[in-house]
């Protein structure tokens, strides 16, 4: 699985950056949810398997999955803050200069920057526009309509998902872990309803597409249901050619998708496979150090791709070569951040838990 999250990160990357020498992979929307249903997956194996006896801790599990998020995104977070402020002294543009370009009310800077530092809440900025006369922020219906943002604030854009990430966190171990049916099939069949009702409505735009925390629990939930799928395939026994061919399979999927004449069709066959490949591709991945290495890129390449894109941008002129060479940076410096930040970040998690046992 760790090769599926790397070219889901690598999909995001591209729709931000550009296609890599003509090449894309599936869409931001498909990537992210594909995202989710993986947490779903992750949080259910952990909640069940690591997170008992002894370790049957909510604080435990609340606080080692901020220890796994913030170090690195604040790490970035400065980065950028420092890398931006560079660009604005230098008249390039950049989401820091919003903050000194535009007025915003108190109320609104405070909200802007808390949620950059906590991480909460950034997914909120993508419901509202900034009046630019006033800088009072207001609810706007979609991200298509002209005019100012409130995510046009934002020094790490990508953040808005790990806003949401956090939320179900916070939730998962109530709906997730243990015989929690009821919960389990009020959240899923609710979540469902929501989108279904928003739909009918005329919600039809993003945010409200894939953005929006009530909708969004169904994705991580479908997760939930790809690890019951995982605790009957326990007992089988997976060879490496079902782990290789699930690995391609998908790999093929995502590379085709530009070429499928509806994504609407596509993406529930998509999300499908994705639900049925992952509890093939775990029970392999934790023979797999090479699979589950490259897939700890994934975080490290969602959360600094943008700021290396502006970088790029800034230096290249070819439009056909900034994906290119946004892609290559972002692997090269997520190696290092891998190695300097989550590497130590994981020891220290690990420990925790045999501590607690």
């Amino acid at each position: 699985m760790g090769l599926l999250r790397f070219f889901l990160s690598i999909s995001v990357v591209i729709v931000h950056a550009g296609p890599i020498l003509g090449v894309s992979l599936v869409n931001g929307v498909v990537a992210v949810q594909s995202f989710f249903i993986i947490s779903g997956f992750y949080m259910s194996i952990i909640l069940n398997e690591k997170y008992i006896g002894n370790n049957n801790s909510y604080f435990l599990f609340i606080t080692n999955r901020m220890l796994r998020l913030y170090p690195l995104y604040l790490i970035i977070l400065l980065i950028s803050i420092l890398v931006f402020s560079l660009f604005t002294f230098l008249k390039l543009p950049n989401p820091l200069s919003s903050f000194f370009n535009y007025p915003l009310g108190i109320n609104e800077l405070v909200f802007l920057i808390f949620s950059q530092i906590l991480i909460l809440g950034q997914d909120i900025t993508l419901f509202f526009g900034v009046d630019q006369e006033t800088g009072s922020m207001f609810f706007k219906h979609d991200l298509i309509s002209k005019g100012l943002m409130a995510w046009n604030f934002m020094l790490i854009p990508p953040a808005w998902s790990i806003s949401i990430e956090i939320m179900f966190y916070i939730i998962a171990p109530f709906i997730l872990k243990g015989n929690q049916k009821t919960f389990f099939l009020v959240a899923f069949f609710g979540s469902a309803s929501i989108r279904i009702l928003l739909y009918y409505y005329g919600f039809q735009k993003d945010p409200w597409t894939y953005r929006f925390f009530p909708t969004e629990v169904f994705f991580f939930l479908l997760g939930g249901i790809s690890y019951k799928i995982f605790r009957r395939l326990k007992g089988l026994k997976i060879t490496s050619l079902h782990f290789w061919m699930a690995q391609l399979s998908l790999i093929i999927l995502m590379v085709s998708f530009p070429f499928f004449p509806s994504n609407k069709l596509f993406m529930p066959i998509f999300y499908t496979i994705i639900i049925i490949s992952i509890p093939i591709l775990s029970l392999k991945q934790f023979e797999n150090k090479s699979d589950r290495f490259i897939g700890e890129l994934s975080y490290p390449i969602y959360l600094s791709h943008f700021l290396l894109w502006v970088l790029v941008k800034s230096v290249l002129n070819s439009q056909a070569l900034i994906g290119f060479v946004t892609v290559v940076v972002t692997v090269l410096f997520s190696f290092f951040l891998n190695h300097v930040v989550m590497n130590p970040i994981e020891k220290i998690r690990h420990k925790r838990l045999r501590l607690a046992q």
